[in-house]
């Protein structure tokens, strides 16, 4: 995983949060296949503006 030019190397069961308006990119850079779950919390959504 690369957030905001920084290289995270996770392991099953790791997890890593960060404000989604910064650069990033899911990078898996070995032979191996590799699944990951998302979520994503956007403030303020369903609520009157």
């Amino acid at each position: 995983m690369e957030v905001d030019g920084n290289h995270y190397d996770l392991a099953p069961g790791d997890a890593l949060s960060f404000y989604g308006d910064v650069a990033h990119a899911y990078i898996n850079s070995t032979d191996n296949s590799a699944r990951f779950s998302l979520t994503v919390f956007e403030p303020d959504v369903g609520t009157a503006h």
